[in-house]
Formats: C-alpha cells, structure tokens, sequence
C-alpha cells in the first residue's frame, strides 16, 4: 500500500502531538530538576490560599488540601526556584531578599535564581489578589547557618484559609462580622480582632495599622454611642438622614470618618508611603472589596471592630 504525500503529513502531525507535546509539557513541568543547582519547586493554589512544595496535578487539586511551605535554604546558598500556578495568576515576592515581585501564570513556571544571603526568616507574600484566600498567601523563607539543625514547626489550620465557616441562621450581627474579617484574610493583615502589628516591609509605619481603635478613628467616644452606632448598622438604616436629628454627639464628624472608611474599604488603598523610596515595595496593602462584598457585610465587619475598642483604655 502505498502513502499519499498528505497522509504521511497527517500521520506525522499526530505523531507529534502524542508524543511530543507531553515531553514538552513535562519538561516544563516545576519538578523537573535542571543543572547543577539545587532546585526549589512552589506552587500557588488559590483554593488553599497556599504556595505549597506538594506536587498537584489535576488528580489531586480538589481533593486534597495542601499545605504551605517554609523554605529552608542554607546561608548564602545559591538556588533555583521554580514557580508554577495550579490555577489563576499569582505572584511570588521576598521583599527583604529582593525577589520579585515575580508573575506567575497559569500553565508556565518561572525560574528565579537567588543567593540566600545571611541567617534570619523572611516573610514571601502573593501581592495579587488571587480569589478569597488571597490574604493568606504568605509564608516564611527560613535561612539557617552552614551547621544548624532546623526544626520546622508543623503549621495548622488556623494559618490558612478556612471555607468551611457556617454560622448558624441565627448567628448575631457581630458574629457575621468576625466571620467575614476571618475568612476573607483581614486577620492576616491587621492582625487577630484587629489588634495589628503585623510587620509591612519598607511601609513608612513599619507595621499594618491597628483596627480594634477604629470606634476612636470614627470619632465614637463613649461605650453608649458605639452601641447605638452599631444598632444602625445592625439595622441598615441610613445613615445620612439622620443628620437633621443626630443619635449621639458629635454626629456629623462621625458621618465624615464613617463615609471615608467605607471609602478606603470599597476602593483599596494601592499605593503606600514607602520609608525608603528606593527600597522594595511595601508587600501589604488594602485590596478594593466594593465588588467581593456587599455594603451590609462591610457595615458587619465594622461593627465588629468598633466593639473592639477597650473602652477602658485611654486614647
């Protein structure tokens, strides 16, 4: 039987897309190891709000849950990292080892080298907001000495992202609240029940502000108005007609605050202060929430912080 000139090209196409196509894939798969340097091997997946060392593939990535890595590397160790995304576009940033930030698409992985430089723990972050887990997309580079036995402690639940919070149908305002600030990663931010200190690399206030004074920051003075405060929000009432018959004093420069607050929420706060101009950029900031909640979730949350405030606490 003899073979047309279009045959032998169709059969050799589908040769080539059986058996090549896949060696390409796999050669570009993140555990492929290349060249003599050690490799590190990350993958985002926005699910976990994670970059995890675990191997995931299409098998595994809704039935398992992976965990985040702390990354172990030798001081002044020259290694390669090599970054893949399981799903959305992420990116991977050291701010205080000069890394990145670097983008990482879907289906590509990107080689970074790096010198480790001397011992200490630096923080990594995902600065693109990612899905609902994106607050939680950070982790620790730990660098040790030549000789020093490292024990990585295991880390829990709690450190990453929760999807399984369900409030009971008669949950409170305030509990809706706390939910919420929870599960959408402000805590990973702002610290637990908005206590802050929460370190912002080259932020000119080092830290991420505190949120459990915002009853202060929104002028609410006294423990009554802030009751009154957040039965209004409770109730979504609006707030604005009520300027002509105040409910506590010093109304309107609470309304001021309260509507410059909403503000910041729905719209972010992208650009930071630097301490130093010509340092890394701050890696935390305020995403825009105005499209991921709604205007009574955002009222919840700020309920919430309001009733942080100790009010025996002088300001």
């Amino acid at each position: 039987m003899k073979w047309t000139i279009k045959e032998i090209l169709a059969i050799t196409i589908v040769v080539i897309s059986l058996v090549g196509l896949p060696v390409i894939v796999f050669q570009n798969a993140p555990w492929v190891e290349a060249g003599e340097l050690r490799i590190v091997h990350l993958t985002a997946v926005t699910k976990n709000g994670v970059w995890t060392d675990e191997k995931v593939s299409g098998h595994n990535y809704w039935r398992k849950s992976f965990n985040p890595v702390t990354i172990v590397l030798k001081e002044n160790e020259k290694v390669k990292l090599r970054l893949s995304s399981s799903d959305v576009t992420h990116t991977f940033y050291v701010p205080e080892l000069n890394i990145g930030p670097v983008e990482v698409d879907a289906g590509h992985v990107e080689e970074v080298i790096i010198s480790a430089g001397k011992a200490g723990e630096y923080l990594y972050y995902c600065i693109i907001v990612c899905g609902e887990c994106h607050c939680y997309m950070q982790g620790t580079v730990k660098v040790v000495s030549e000789n020093e036995t490292v024990i990585i402690p295991e880390i829990t639940v709690p450190d990453q992202c929760e999807h399984d919070i369900n409030l009971a149908d008669n949950s409170t305002f305030l509990e809706r609240g706390k939910e919420i600030f929870v599960r959408k990663g402000c805590l990973t931010c702002h610290g637990e029940n908005g206590k802050g200190g929460v370190l912002n690399s080259n932020y000119v206030n080092n830290t991420v502000p505190e949120l459990n004074t915002l009853a202060d920051k929104l002028k609410i003075y006294w423990q009554e108005d802030a009751e009154i405060i957040i039965e209004l929000l409770e109730n979504h009432v609006n707030l604005d007609s009520l300027e002509d018959n105040p409910p506590i004093e010093n109304y309107s420069r609470f309304l001021a605050q309260y509507h410059s607050m909403l503000d910041k929420v729905k719209n972010g706060a992208l650009k930071l202060q630097t301490l130093n101009p010509d340092g890394p950029l701050p890696p935390l900031y305020m995403p825009a929430w105005e499209y991921i909640l709604s205007d009574t979730e955002i009222d919840a949350v700020l309920a919430y912080l309001i009733k942080q405030l100790d009010w025996d606490e002088e300001f």
